[in-house]
């Protein structure tokens, strides 16, 4: 499946063998999200995920970039939110869709006025980043685990 959704708000969804542990285990290793998301230059964490947490990511230009855990269910589901000018902010969610085979979605949204102004721009090029970005993904989980899913 590609791509869906508006301007503002929209998904990509993925189906893979690999197991749900290696598709978390990926999303939670902050410093190697470089590994599959072809938007960042680099990530940090000083702790774990978790609901709260916040932290930095480095987009391709080089840019610093705050985020927060806003939303966090372990195992299965968590959403980041970078502030955005204006009182606006992107929120990304990457969630567990389904067990057998494993399904995994990525939510992208812009809120508020800020969001309103930045998503044309800023939503094109996160809609061009977001397929490579999931196919990475399910690529990197399913050799995690070569013997098959645990």
């Amino acid at each position: 499946m590609g791509t869906e959704g508006t301007k503002r708000s929209f998904r990509d969804v993925r189906t893979t063998n690999a197991a749900i542990a290696a598709i978390w285990s990926a999303w939670m290793d902050v410093p190697n999200w470089k590994a599959w998301d072809v938007g960042l230059r680099d990530a940090r964490a000083e702790t774990p995920l978790h609901l709260g947490a916040r932290s930095t990511i480095t987009d391709r230009s080089g840019r610093v970039v705050p985020f927060e855990i806003v939303r966090f269910e372990e195992g299965w589901s968590y959403a980041i939110a970078n502030p955005l000018p204006l009182g606006g902010r992107l929120v990304v969610e990457r969630t567990i869709t389904a067990t057998d085979p494993t399904g995994f979605r990525h939510d992208v949204r812009f809120e508020g006025f800020g969001g309103v102004l930045l998503a044309p721009i800023l939503g094109r090029q996160f809609r061009v980043m977001l397929p490579e970005a999931m196919d990475r993904l399910a690529a990197l989980a399913e050799a995690a685990a070569p013997e098959g899913r645990t």
